[in-house]
């Protein structure tokens, strides 16, 4: 395109040409980066959440009593249960959910 662009244009008008096409290159280019920087850590996080909840699954499925800052909800009987049942209310989790539906 550049060099058909140039063929019918003066040589001063082809070097303007060229430089706004480069500007406009360059804006794009870091406009694209910028963005991608926030959807690579907003991705990371989105799986270090998913990662996290599964480890607690894994912990409280094997009897662990629980150590959450939050306070569990007593939904069932048993303890276990009732430790993966509060895991699903758990801010990080509810975080994924959101996510996910987006």
């Amino acid at each position: 395109m550049m060099d058909n662009t140039c063929s019918i244009l003066s040589d001063d008008d082809c070097e303007t040409f060229a430089d706004g096409s480069l500007v406009q290159v360059k804006f794009y280019i870091s406009f694209l980066l910028n963005h991608f920087k926030g959807l690579l850590v907003a991705q990371t996080r989105h799986f270090e959440n998913i990662r996290n909840v599964l480890s607690l699954y894994q912990k409280y499925k094997n009897g662990a009593t629980w150590s959450e800052t939050t306070t569990p909800k007593s939904i069932v009987s048993d303890i276990v249960e009732n430790n993966l049942l509060n895991i699903m209310i758990l801010p990080r989790t509810l975080e994924i959910s959101k996510k996910f539906l987006l």
